[in-house]
């Protein structure tokens, strides 16, 4: 299993409040490994598909409130706060799609400074062939897919 968090943040010219959101999602990946090299130092590459779960998501950022409306209204003028905000996003079965599967492949490179010991680093990219939103409004039809690059390392024993 792997634990990916996917997000982005948006910086809302408008009324110059900004968004952060982060989504974090469980996924199977199931790939062929293709390997090249030496003994000691080899390359390798992954080919595959996976299959995911949006487990949970959180929103952060800032946003525009109206202070004292009766004030501005007598004053005819407008005068905002930006209030902090940090919640988690509420699902709604009729929109969010949380099930998630797609494509996957990454390059990478191991190298083994023991018999049974490998230090490994690998670039993935996950390619959904999903989308995170349902077709639930007749005349709007916007589907949203991920495409997610990652970089990981770690160690590996081998048996």
């Amino acid at each position: 299993f792997v634990y990916l968090q996917k997000g982005y943040s948006m910086q809302r010219a408008y009324d110059q409040g900004f968004r952060d959101r982060r989504d974090h999602y469980l996924s199977l990946p199931v790939m062929a490994r293709f390997s090249f090299g030496g003994e000691k130092l080899r390359g390798f590459l992954h080919a595959g598909g996976y299959m995911g779960y949006w487990a949970d998501s959180r929103v952060k950022g800032t946003e525009r409130t109206y202070d004292s409306l009766i004030d501005d209204f007598l004053a005819e003028k407008e005068s905002f706060v930006f209030a902090p905000y940090d919640r988690r996003y509420e699902f709604i079965s009729k929109r969010d799609n949380r099930f998630d599967a797609g494509l996957v492949g990454g390059v990478g490179v191991c190298y083994r400074i023991h018999p049974h010991i490998e230090l490994e680093a690998e670039g993935r990219c996950y390619y959904a062939l999903t989308s995170t939103t349902k077709d639930y409004m007749k005349h709007t039809k916007q589907p949203q897919y991920n495409t997610t690059f990652t970089i990981q390392a770690g160690v590996k024993y081998c048996f």
